[in-house]
């Protein structure tokens, strides 16, 4: 035999082989294929859906507002509402529904010679009525769900595709199809911000007036009603509220809805507008609701020129009403500069010296001025830099105000002057004043501010307190000759 004929035989055996092998299971393929199609009531894999219209009793249609206008069938389709009010539709809700009609299976299916009597079997006033327009298909898709049938927890069901045949399918599908317009509804106002993309709020307070925040970079501050740094935490909490903003319930039209029109007659309770990074401007207006039930307080709310009215909580909005202090940057340092502090200059006033520490190899050392009378503890510089950063402000007095604390602030010789520097530039520069014991009085962008306890633990008002992690007591300007209370836990110190 021939080294050319034994080569055509190999090939001749091994297609043979590929065949004996492999049709068996493309045949199988093809028959579990085809009763998975013969078990569904109507076939709609890979197909896209235009939109879903419900008929009955709560009549409501979505469209997929893609611009092909094609949207899978699945929770992933941007929707419009069209019924019962024009507004978005919540694409998880539209997605649920569009998914159990493209996966109904049925029970069984009966044959018929004609056009079997919808009167017979609850088609004429079916108990659900559903109308697909289908890309591709020449004729929308209707699905009537009818009577209960006598065999099993089943209905009857007629697809407009199949007029001689009907399905038995299961019961509960009518209430899947059956709900109120708020049902398909989104109920965020906001559906496609992100708070991350908010730039800018001003709102409408009844406390504050008008508030003001602009977002620059990665920090916020404030511009009404003053012009000074904002808290960056709940700046961020207020973007975040505005972009999962939502309704608990739908008034439909302002113009119609009695609520509505009592409700939003007179000014609104809270104006919010804000800005996106896209440049969008939208507004939230929030009105008190009249004749509201037992429970919690609820808002009526207009949004971005909508027509429907909506009802919210409003306590949702209660951030909205805060004083100027929650606002505002709470601390005397932000993570950012307590980052970049590697060098500080502290002065005692009271004792009269006076040091510069630098950071060196990951230590604070000693760089300028008087030495520390014993060994200097590094927990204390970075307790007392951390405590600037994580102590919060618990009150802020005006400047030009008559506090007590800003009396006592404006005359009295201060415990530490202290300035802060990274890679050579200044990051922060003030002074401190214990006071009462009970706070440490500093600036605070124009006004003064009180730091609790959690500065005092670390605060230190004479070169000794450097020995120590943390003060035990301070008193402010004692008797004379009397121990000033300022100890370390190891001995009193006199002026």
């Amino acid at each position: 035999m021939s080294l050319r004929t034994s080569f055509i035989l190999m090939v001749l055996f091994l297609g043979l082989g590929y065949f004996a092998f492999f049709e068996p299971l493309r045949t199988q393929e093809k028959e579990e294929a085809s009763k998975d199609q013969e078990s569904h009531v109507v076939w709609l894999k890979g197909k896209k859906l235009q939109s879903i219209e419900i008929f009955g009793q709560s009549p409501a249609r979505m469209v997929c507002s893609r611009p092909d206008k094609a949207c899978p069938f699945d929770g992933m389709g941007d929707w419009s509402l069209e019924k019962p009010v024009q507004d978005g539709a919540d694409p998880a809700a539209v997605g649920t529904l569009a998914s159990s009609l493209m996966n109904l299976t049925h029970n069984g299916k009966i044959d018929f010679e004609t056009v079997p009597d919808e009167k017979e079997f609850g088609l004429d006033r079916p108990q659900a009525h559903v109308s697909l327009i289908v890309s591709g298909e020449q004729n929308p898709l209707i699905l009537k769900f009818g009577k209960e049938s006598a065999v099993g927890p089943n209905l009857y069901l007629s697809v407009s595709n199949d007029p001689k045949h009907l399905y038995l399918v299961p019961n509960y599908l009518p209430g899947m199809i059956n709900k109120e317009g708020f049902h398909w509804l989104n109920k965020r106002f906001f559906p496609k911000l992100d708070g991350t993309a908010v730039k800018a709020i001003s709102w409408k307070s009844r406390k504050l007036g008008e508030v003001r925040a602009v977002k620059t970079g990665e920090d916020w501050r404030l511009e009404k009603p003053k012009m000074i740094s904002a808290n960056k935490i709940m700046m961020e909490g207020l973007a975040s509220t505005l972009a999962f903003a939502s309704a608990k319930s739908l008034l439909a039209s302002q113009k119609t809805n009695e609520i509505a029109k009592k409700s939003m007659r007179g000014l609104p309770e809270l104006e919010i507008r804000f800005e996106s990074e896209e440049g969008r401007t939208h507004y939230l207006k929030l009105f008190t609701r009249v004749s509201s039930p037992n429970g919690p307080r609820e808002f009526v709310a207009e949004t971005d020129g909508q027509p429907s009215a909506y009802v919210v909580d409003a306590a949702t909005y209660d951030r909205f009403q805060k004083d100027l202090l929650e606002y505002r940057q709470r601390t005397v340092l932000t993570d950012d500069l307590r980052a970049k502090v590697d060098e500080l200059s502290l002065k005692f006033p009271r004792d009269k010296h006076q040091l510069t520490l630098k950071m060196k190899n990951g230590n604070w050392t000693h760089e300028a001025g008087d030495i520390v009378p014993g060994r200097l503890e590094p927990n204390r510089v970075a307790g007392f830099l951390d405590s600037l950063r994580e102590a919060d402000f618990k009150a802020i007095y005006p400047v030009s105000g008559a506090d007590k604390e800003v009396k006592a602030f404006r005359s009295q010789v201060p415990d530490l002057e202290l300035e802060l520097r990274g890679q050579g530039k200044s990051l922060f520069r003030g002074k401190f004043l214990v006071f009462e014991r009970k706070a440490a009085l500093t600036e605070a962008e124009g006004d003064i501010g009180a730091l609790g306890e959690a500065l005092l633990k670390y605060l230190p008002v004479r070169l000794a307190d450097l020995t120590e992690v943390a003060n035990q007591t301070v008193v402010t300007q004692p008797a004379k000759g009397a121990s000033d209370g300022h100890d370390n836990r190891s001995e009193s110190h006199q002026h």
